[in-house]
């Protein structure tokens, strides 16, 4: 028992060291290709790690939506190997929408004219997915004797991720539709 807890703990901070070698590659890269205009500042930090945003978001969403097809396939099948699926994705997805949230949240500060609504509603939905995400992880490594709470919370994170992705995708590609009246 007491090596499945090291190898556990190990594939964390390995999941961890890999996650940070990922922000801070990815960081440093967008260093040295967004050299300013001449006469123009340098980005801040805040600015370049939201940009990162788009990036960082689309493994959280697949991780999660993951872990609920998974869930469903193990309730079809009864196959005991898609209970670790679960497990796997549902950490790496509650991992990732934690660092995407605040992600976004300073890629918002970068956005002109994006409509206040559109953009309250993607942020205080990112924000509900990220802690939705670790209330599901806090139930996956507390099983009961039944999965019923966390087929649930499995599934309304995967709604949460569906609304939000949704809402994300209206910022950045039709936004001036939430401007007009009718919708």
């Amino acid at each position: 028992m007491r090596c499945l807890a090291i190898r556990c703990s190990a594939t964390l901070y390995l999941v961890l060291a890999l996650t940070l070698a990922f922000f801070l590659g990815a960081l440093h890269a967008d260093a040295h290709n967004a050299a300013p205009a001449a006469g123009s500042a340098a980005p801040s930090v805040e600015e370049r790690l939201g940009k990162l945003h788009s990036a960082v978001v689309h493994f959280p969403i697949a991780m999660i939506i993951s872990a609920a097809l998974s869930e469903a396939l193990l309730a079809a099948t009864g196959r005991p190997s898609f209970r670790h699926v679960t497990r796997f994705a549902i950490w790496i997805g509650a991992l990732g929408a934690v660092s995407a949230a605040p992600i976004g949240w300073l890629a918002a500060e970068t956005l002109e004219n994006a409509p206040e609504r559109l953009l309250a509603w993607h942020r205080w939905f990112g924000v509900s997915t990220a802690l939705w995400s670790l209330a599901t992880l806090w139930a996956c490594e507390h099983p009961t004797d039944t999965r019923a709470l966390l087929r649930w919370l499995i599934g309304c994170a995967a709604l949460l991720v569906v609304v939000t992705g949704y809402l994300g995708g209206e910022l950045v590609h039709d936004a001036q539709a939430w401007v007009e009246k009718v919708r």
